[in-house]
Parts: C-alpha cells; structure tokens; sequence
C-alpha cells in the first residue's frame, strides 16, 4: 500500500465495503472536507456470555459413631452434622476442601483435607492441628499398631504422636518372588507431581494408594512392608475389620476388588470379581458379608462376598464419593451438587436437602469461576 492507497484485498481484509463516487468534483469536495461517501463499516461476530457456574458444593465423605451422630465433609471447607433430627452446618475456619472424615469415637473425629489441613472434634469443637505438611491429605483412619494416620500428596503419611503429627519411616521392604527382602525407600522428592505419588486409603492393615501400593506393618522397626495390589491401578477405597484378616477389602480405580489374605505366614491381596467397572470412591459393610460401594458413575452397588452377585440400589446422575451407614436400614451416600441420599433399607434413596448460607454458595461459586478461567 503507497501514499494510503486502499487496495481491493486491503478493503476486503479490514471488513469494510466502500462505494467512491467517480465524478471529479465530488472527489475534490471529498478530499477537502475530509468525508467518504456511502462507507459502511462491518461488525464482528458477537459471542453470548458465558452463564454463570453453579456453585461447586460436593461432598467427599462421610461418616458416623451412631444413628444420631453422623457427619459430612466437603467442599468449600464444609462440615456438616446429624443429631438423630435436624443438619447443622458446623464452624471449621477453612476454605480447604476436607476429603475424608474419621472418628475414633463418638468424641474424637477427624477431618482432612487440601494444603495439609487436620482437623478435630473434641468436646463438641474443631480446632486445626498441625500436620507437619503441606500435602494434599486424602485418607485418615487407625492402622495396626494402634495409632492414627492421615495420608496425602507425594506418599506422605503421618502419625498422631500426643497431640503432634510426626513424620513417618521411609524405608520399606519389598520382598521378590524367592521370598528374599530388598530394601527401598518411598519416592517423596518434591520434583515429582504432587498427586502423581499420592496415599488416598488408611486401613487397619494397609495405607493405600498410587501404583496399587500398599504399606504395611513389618516386623522391622522403622521399616514399612510393600505390597503391590494392582499395578498401575490407584487404590482410592478401603474397609477394614480389625477382628478379621480377611474383613479387610480394598477398590480401585479401574473398580477392581482385592481381599486380604494370610497363607503360610504371609499377607496377600486376592482379587474378588468386581462389582463394577466404574470407579470406586467409597465402600462400607454392616456385617462383613453385604458390601455397599459408591461409584464415580453415581451408582451405589451391593455386592455379597460369599454369593458375589452385585445389584445396583441406586443409579444417580452425580458421582458418589462417600459412603456409610448405622445399619442395613440407616445408610448414607455423598457426593457432587450437594449429593447427600439416605436409605432406611426399604429401597428407596431419598434426596437429604441441607441449607447452606448464602456466604457457603459465594465461596463455591468463585471455586466454579476459577475452574472456568482458561
């Protein structure tokens, strides 16, 4: 283009159409006052808003000492409680998403959650303890030795000292096919992805998580013992019966079912056909026998481990990440967009509609937003 010349591409490339009267006086008095005539100017295209995100309030877990004592874990720092008659909406003083709920009684419970928050419930308070980390915490529960501990983010696990978190043994053992011990140590380098090496189950016998790892007690002192459940696979349930070796069940990722054993003096995880093909989130029984699990794909499942024939109880639109109940007739699932169902055993899962204040759904909302931001 020389000295402003508009060419036929220059016109059509800035969306402009222009009609330029060819009669020489016009064009003089055009160039004087500076004016085009007939110029029309081409709009872009216009884009409808985005709507506005429904406020992200999921549940994750939840659990109970007793019909009347039940409570309920989430997101946005959300702590929910059952008296036996009405929800209460309970103080925790954190934003932290809170993954896991566990009482070791009715008057000692424990929260945990994002950004290595630890929560407990004393004399009917919540006070924040110190975990010693910053990790993503997913699990929490008791292990065999007695104590209590949380898991998280990069194979973290730490232990209930008093009333302190310490940290916890990095070697452990692995044993080959012949039998002989080799000794390792847990990855916990901080150049990894945080959640790549996550712990996401505590049980009596076994902290489970990423690459179907599972820690467990050894008879060496400061020293785990690592078996491998299903590999590659992530451990994300468990359930635990302190009273029987083979009470004790863990679920995968991938919906896969593994039950532990004692043979000749060693433990193992025997694989159970599977429930479902679905994610696993969360899994509790009444009796040892009768298996409820939620699912990612909002199911939840009953499952015999004596007939294995699973049925379907519930089939819901939003994934289930929680469950627990008082009995066969008193069960409870969680989950996303406010999901909480109870059952009373008679088949029916009825919506538990527990309201929120309005500072709740502001701080949700902005969760929403952020997930937005491209």
């Amino acid at each position: 283009m020389k000295n402003g010349e508009l060419t036929a591409a220059g016109r059509q490339a800035s969306g402009s159409r222009c009609m330029w009267i060819s009669l020489p006086w016009l064009l003089l008095l055009a160039a004087l006052l500076g004016l085009q005539i007939g110029c029309s100017s081409k709009t872009g295209p216009t884009y409808p808003q985005r709507p506005e995100p429904e406020p992200e309030i999921w549940y994750y877990s939840v659990w109970g000492s007793g019909p009347n004592d039940v409570y309920v874990v989430g997101q946005p720092g959300l702590i929910l409680h059952y008296d036996g008659s009405s929800w209460t909406l309970e103080p925790s003083h954190t934003q932290q998403p809170l993954i896991a709920v566990w009482g070791a009684s009715a008057n000692e419970v424990y929260a945990v959650g994002h950004r290595g928050t630890i929560l407990r419930r004393s004399n009917g308070t919540w006070a924040a303890m110190n975990s010693g980390t910053t990790q993503n915490l997913y699990g929490v529960g008791r292990f065999q030795d007695g104590a209590i501990y949380v898991a998280g983010g990069r194979a973290t696990v730490r232990k209930l000292s008093g009333n302190g978190w310490v940290d916890t043994p990095n070697i452990v053992l692995r044993y080959n096919p012949a039998g002989t011990a080799v000794t390792d140590t847990i990855d916990r380098h901080e150049d990894i992805t945080e959640d790549s090496q996550a712990l996401r189950v505590v049980t009596w016998y076994g902290i489970g998580g990423f690459n179907g790892a599972v820690l467990m007690s050894n008879d060496a002192p400061n020293t785990w013992r690592l078996k491998l459940v299903a590999d590659e696979e992530l451990i994300t349930a468990g359930w635990s019966n302190p009273d029987s070796i083979e009470g004790n069940f863990l679920a995968t990722e991938k919906g896969r079912l593994y039950q532990l054993r004692l043979t000749l003096g060693q433990f193992s995880w025997g694989e159970l056909p599977s429930p479902t093909s679905s994610t696993i989130y969360g899994m509790w029984s009444p009796d040892r026998e009768d298996f409820y699990f939620a699912t990612q794909d909002g199911d939840v499942i009953q499952q015999n481990v004596i007939t294995r024939q699973p049925e379907t109880l519930y089939d819901g639109p939003f994934m289930l990440y929680g469950i627990w109940g008082s009995s066969a007739n008193d069960i409870y699932a969680v989950g996303i967009r406010e999901t909480i169902l109870h059952s009373d055993g008679s088949g029916t899962w009825s919506p538990v509609s527990v309201p929120l204040p309005q500072a709740v759904r502001e701080q949700a909302l902005e969760i929403a937003r952020a997930r937005q931001e491209p």
